[in-house]
């Protein structure tokens, strides 16, 4: 009849609209996500100390992510430890513990596979983010550049429901982009003590 008709013509109308409008949402994330990346590059680009930049990154990650809590854990010593550098929000008192093999956590698991590690709630344990502190949700990503991973970027609970191949993406992208700055940090520091050592000799002769 053509009231039925009607009714699936309407129908298809809204389902139309519906797309449209998540459309329009998937552009203006990835509009916001490119401005912030860009914005992130100014940040990091303004320091070559390392503690420096992962008490940025992390302050950037906890808010574009929309999380309770971000922290970056860099090498400490030469025993294969990491020390927590940076952390913010919900893992603020996390800042400047050691995380060792003694303590299971997301964020030591990721440093060891070398890939991204995620928890969205729906394990039957209790999931460590960081050594004493248990999340609901969680992703630790790590800091690799040039083959060799430099710490792990981690994030804490996500204010609106779990986190998503896009924020997984984001968190990698994020991760990736801070290991080369790292990276590049580390080597500027390598040619300024060999150019002091340099001129220590030289001015010795």
């Amino acid at each position: 009849s053509l009231a039925a008709h009607f009714q699936i013509a309407r129908r298809r109308i809204h389902s139309l609209d519906d797309e449209r409008r998540a459309l329009a949402r998937q552009v203006d994330r990835r509009i916001n996500e490119i401005f912030s990346l860009q914005e992130l590059s100014y940040v990091l680009a303004e320091s070559l100390q390392s503690e420096r930049i992962a008490g940025q990154v992390a302050r950037y990650v906890m808010r574009f992510l929309n999380v309770e809590g971000a922290a970056v854990a860099l090498p400490g010593a030469d025993d294969g430890t990491l020390l927590v550098a940076a952390a913010e929000g919900s893992l603020a008192t996390s800042l400047g513990i050691k995380v060792t093999d003694a303590t299971p956590s997301l964020l030591l698991r990721a440093n060891s596979t070398e890939r991204i590690e995620v928890t969205n709630g729906n394990e039957r344990e209790p999931v460590f983010l960081l050594p004493g502190h248990q999340v609901v949700t969680g992703a630790a990503a790590p800091l690799r550049a040039h083959g060799l991973t430099m710490g792990v970027l981690a994030v804490a609970d996500r204010k609106e429901g779990t986190f998503s191949a896009e924020d997984l993406w984001l968190l990698s992208t994020v991760a990736t982009h801070v290991a080369v700055v790292m990276a590049n940090s580390r080597l500027f520091e390598m040619v300024r003590q060999a150019k002091d050592e340099w001129e220590t000799a030289f001015n010795a002769l």
